[in-house]
């Protein structure tokens, strides 16, 4: 749980803070927080023993992210 908090919740709260000083679109929050939930979400299932999904398939659908200008998707794997 603590690793949710640093790696996507703590990101979007800076980014609100932003939108509200920088006039951001909400949209573009919504998308970014969308996209680090799916990454942060893939990098947990590739963590336990009960799948095929590796980290690496995770760090390349991360990579493919990133070369479409998300750059939200660098999340970093969980550590619990």
């Amino acid at each position: 749980m603590k690793t949710l908090l640093l790696t996507v919740l703590w990101p979007l709260i800076t980014e609100v803070a932003q939108a509200l000083i920088k006039k951001l679109p909400w949209a573009a929050l919504l998308e970014r927080l969308l996209t680090r939930i799916a990454v942060w979400a893939l990098y947990k299932i590739a963590g336990k023993p009960t799948n095929d999904l590796s980290g690496e398939t995770v760090d390349d659908f991360a990579a493919a992210l990133q070369g479409k200008k998300l750059p939200a998707a660098q999340v970093k794997p969980p550590t619990e």
